[in-house]
């Protein structure tokens, strides 16, 4: 692809300066006076002004705008704003964009095979949506899953071509991350960080103490890539460094297990890669998770996990938080053993097609068993089964399920070849930035479903994006080469 076709030119650096200044005045002011559709403002101008113009500035302040951005609801729908506004205009605008520069695109790159795999994906979610138990659910799944991948995962490809890319995507995301990482802060320190307050001082920009903390874990990364790439001045890797500092001590305050494991863990998936350790740890995994799943499931042996409704209840500190989890006695892990029932027989009455995308919910209570019930379980927050891989067997069939695990990890062994075979090192690190992002989310899903939400599933596309986006250039460098 011509490097230039999607370039920020110097005049349009200057205007997005000022704009920059505009979107973080008018956000202020939001947060300021309660007054958060104003931050629908920025993204209406934004768009009518550049999107044709300069579709990259476009896709940086996307990029942007994810930590900001708000769920909004009209009706049964819902919006998050101002990304989602950005991915819909980069949606609807490709197909003209590509009959007017079609001589100028590289089309080869469709051909990749993490491509392939996400084109089979939604092919298999379309015909899913056609048998669905309920098609306009259906339907709004494939809208928001299409400019998902185009948004995030089609333009990240194609404008991230190397490691300066990758540091502008990483200090635009991480400066507005880290406002709302202060504001939460602020907020919660005046309760003393309090567990039971954290859901509270979250909003508005997420719903949820989970969603704040695994939004603080993807860009996590990517400040580690940052202090690594400015390791020889010293005033901006202390800088770096001091933000990683702060946002390992705010996930810790989310109070959120998950992520706080994952942070953990990230440390020797950093070793797995340097070691080329990929797929002697996939291998370990799938045999414990198969071997683990196959002994739960015969002679329903998963019975004996079923909670005592008296003694499974919601802690307000986190300490016998954890206790209680080690002890089976907390209730939002027995709630998710309680749906991983009912997942186990959904699974088998369709086998093949699933329930139908965005249809868990209105199906799988006919499912449940009395036995593994909670206090929760009447599900006021129409919450899903807490495991993105179930979720898809659930929904879109069990060859959907294998897809998906076959996707995630093409995509982290060719990401830890690519990593070994790059002679530069900056690029190195953009891509180990991309793995370890792409590794945490993984974790995360395997006890959350959160690809279709905003702040996480678009991490999830932008670390695919970058993985193929390196290893297609990689791989056309290799083959130039080889004519020469």
């Amino acid at each position: 692809m011509n490097n230039s076709l999607f370039s920020i030119g110097k005049g349009s650096e200057k205007l997005l300066n000022l704009l920059f200044l505009l979107f973080l005045l008018i956000s202020v002011v939001a947060i300021l006076f309660d007054a958060y559709i104003l931050l629908l403002m920025p993204s209406v101008a934004l768009l009518s002004l550049f999107i044709i113009k300069d579709l990259k500035l476009a896709y940086f302040l996307m990029i942007m705008s994810i930590p900001l951005s708000i769920e909004y609801y009209f009706g049964s729908l819902s919006l998050d704003a101002p990304d989602e506004l950005f991915n819909i205009a980069l949606l609807f605008i490709l197909p003209g964009f590509i009959l007017y520069n079609y001589k100028r695109i590289d089309f080869s790159f469709v051909r990749h095979p993490i491509v392939v795999l996400l084109f089979v994906l939604f092919i298999i979610s379309v015909i899913s949506t056609i048998f669905s138990v309920n098609q306009v659910l259906s339907i709004k799944y494939l809208l928001a899953k299409a400019w998902y991948i185009v948004g995030y995962f089609g333009f990240t490809a194609f404008f991230l071509k190397d490691w300066k890319d990758v540091k502008k995507l990483s200090i635009l995301v991480g400066f507005t991350c880290t406002l709302t990482l202060i504001y939460v802060m602020v907020r919660h320190s005046a309760s003393g960080f309090s567990f039971s307050e954290i859901n509270f001082c979250v909003g508005p920009f997420y719903s949820n103490h989970v969603n704040y903390a695994v939004q603080l874990l993807v860009v996590f990364p990517f400040l580690w890539f940052l202090s690594r790439i400015h390791k020889l001045k010293w005033g901006q890797s202390y800088f770096y460094i001091a933000l990683i500092l702060l946002y390992a001590v705010a996930i810790y305050f989310s109070y959120t297990r998950a992520a706080i494991g994952t942070m953990i863990l990230a440390i020797p998936f950093y070793y797995i890669i340097k070691f080329k350790l990929v797929k002697p740890a996939i291998v370990l995994t799938l045999i414990g998770v198969i071997s683990y799943g196959t002994y739960v499931i015969r002679d329903n042996r998963f019975f004996e996990f079923a909670p005592d409704y008296n003694k499974t209840i919601s802690h307000q500190d986190f300490n016998k938080l954890l206790s209680a989890t080690y002890n089976l006695e907390d209730i939002s892990t027995m709630e998710r053993v309680y749906r991983w029932v009912a997942a186990r027989y959904m699974i088998e009455d369709k086998p093949l097609l699933g329930v139908g995308p965005n249809n868990f919910y209105d199906t799988y209570k006919a499912f449940t068993l009395r036995s593994f019930q909670t206090y929760v379980s009447d599900n006021p927050d129409r919450s899903t089964v807490h495991s993105y891989v179930l979720l898809l067997a659930i929904e879109q069939g069990i060859f959907s399920a294998i897809i998906f695990i076959f996707l995630v990890c093409y995509a982290l062994i060719i990401g830890q070849r690519i990593y070994h075979d790059e002679k530069d090192e900056h690029n190195k690190l953009a891509i180990m930035a991309a793995l370890i992002c792409l590794f945490s989310i993984m974790v995360v899903l395997s006890i959350n479903d959160v690809v279709e939400s905003d702040k996480e599933g678009s991490f999830f596309y932008i670390s695919l994006g970058i993985i193929a986006g390196f290893h297609w250039r990689h791989h056309k460098r290799e083959k130039d080469a080889k004519k020469l």
